[in-house]
């Protein structure tokens, strides 16, 4: 019997959290705070095995834990919740593997916090809920030593490289290296407006974890993910990166995210020759007034300014910019049209565009905001979700419904990116990495065009459609 065996499970999803679509099934999401969980364990002796849900069903994963020896197993079962939306499967999971008798620990700080009733009312057979970040008492859960389930400690432990060879077909999935945790600047729709940004990576300890993980995967061809809410890096830590990055001849190219106004064109310059080759902008709007309202910037002008220059400076360095758009409540159509116009005027310097309209989730003070936003007409597409869900989609305004700001999103997305660019994104970070471009076009001819977030025109056919011309297919969407 293997007493040292410890299974750590990412919740996997019955149906993607955005739009329900062929290419969004594919999309690969390694649970890095389960992985840190796991290295923890991993070096103090522990033989943890970290199975990803993805989009396999519940059945299906505990086939796969069982192969490896459930049975065998003494410990804790460690249950990750990634995001409320994988609650769904993880109550299928849990009724499931109740016949095996074993005790499972449920975590997932953002999804567990504040909601331990609610979610045990809904989870068959857990033993416990963690509501904070697990890494300084890791060892006692899975031993079943009492713990308390308060704030830890500042001090706690973090691995400097996230060990992927503990994940179950480990090199499906591209690496990541956490660089920082937490934001704290406020925007209102954001679950880390409090959260006070931490740096916890040095940039010696960086390009050594992509070293290991070229080894590990024997491969050079990765395109690791720098975990960070908000990149926001000093000059002299990007100098350090850029020395370590050419001390050790490494070529590999890498993806973060930021704010459009957080990185200057000295930062950029030094980042790009480091590897820097993708990142994701949360612009989020280019309305004066919806930024006012979401809490993103007190001076818009200067904001998008700024975000402007970022756009052609990263432009100019060979970046990828996938800029991600919010359309938040209040939004009508003269607002989305402002900006639309914004990315279209800009459209050369960006590779892709996610669009999403707001969607809520079940927290403390959730009720408060939701009396705030219906001030400017927004409501609750259901209003029992919340509840049963965790979750609740948004009607906007009285003038954009849920439904027709999803029409919306799918339009200017088609309007804006094409095949390449789309799949580029996709396969640097989020596609199984043996998934070809061969492959993507082959699946291209077995579903809907219509449904693309994309148009097959490389040459971007929709890039003569004015403005006007939008706002009248707006103008169409029920």
């Amino acid at each position: 019997m293997n007493n040292n065996l410890i299974f750590l499970i990412s919740a996997g999803l019955l149906r993607p959290k955005k739009e329900d679509s062929h290419f969004n099934r594919k999309n690969l999401y390694p649970n890095y705070g389960l992985i840190s969980l796991g290295t923890i364990l991993k070096s103090k002796g522990y033989k943890p095995i970290i199975i990803h849900g993805d989009h396999k069903t519940p059945e299906a994963i505990i086939g796969l834990m069982d192969s490896y020896g459930i049975i065998q197993s003494n410990k804790n079962i460690l249950l990750s919740l990634p995001s409320v939306f994988s609650l769904s499967w993880a109550q299928k999971f849990c009724e499931r593997l109740y016949k095996y008798k074993k005790n499972i620990i449920v975590g997932g700080k953002w999804v567990v916090s504040g909601n331990e009733k609610w979610l045990a009312s809904r989870l068959k057979g857990i033993d416990q809920f963690i509501s904070t970040n697990a890494e300084h008492i890791i060892e006692n859960l899975v031993q079943n030593i009492e713990i308390s389930n308060s704030p830890c400690n500042a001090n706690h432990q973090t691995p400097r490289h996230l060990d992927y060879s503990i994940v179950h077909n480990y090199t499906k999935y591209q690496p990541s290296i956490e660089i920082s945790r937490g934001c704290g600047l406020g925007c209102s729709f954001c679950l880390e407006k409090k959260e006070p940004y931490q740096l916890i990576n040095s940039p010696k300890n960086v390009i050594l974890s992509i070293r290991k993980h070229e080894d590990s995967y024997q491969s050079d061809n990765i395109t690791p993910y720098f975990q960070t809410s908000f990149f926001n890096p000093t000059r002299n830590w990007c100098l350090e990166l850029l020395k370590y990055f050419q001390k050790y001849s490494l070529t590999t190219k890498w993806r973060t995210q930021t704010r459009v106004d957080s990185l200057s064109k000295r930062k950029i310059n030094l980042l790009s020759q480091a590897g820097l080759k993708v990142l994701d902008l949360g612009l989020e709007s280019a309305s004066h007034k919806q930024l006012l309202a979401m809490g993103k910037s007190k001076d818009p002008y200067n904001y998008l300014n700024k975000a402007s220059q970022l756009l052609k400076i990263c432009y100019e360095n060979n970046i990828w910019i996938k800029l991600n758009i919010l359309f938040y409540p209040g939004e009508t159509l003269a607002t989305i049209g402002e900006t639309r116009d914004w990315i279209s005027f800009h459209r050369k310097y960006i590779k892709g565009l996610s669009i999403n309209p707001l969607f809520i989730y079940r927290y403390n003070g959730v009720e408060e905001y939701l009396q705030s936003i219906q001030e400017v007409g927004a409501s609750l597409v259901s209003e029992d979700s919340l509840n049963e869900n965790g979750y609740a989609f948004l009607n906007l305004s009285d003038s954009i419904t849920f439904l027709n700001a999803n029409k919306i999103s799918k339009r200017i997305r088609q309007e804006m990116m094409s095949e390449k660019d789309f799949f580029d994104l996709k396969s640097f970070s989020y596609f199984d990495r043996y998934y070809s471009y061969i492959d993507f076009e082959n699946d291209i001819k077995k579903v809907d065009h219509s449904s693309l977030p994309f148009n097959l025109n490389s040459n971007r056919a929709y890039a003569n459609i004015t403005v006007e011309q939008t706002a009248r297919t707006f103008a169409d969407c029920p």
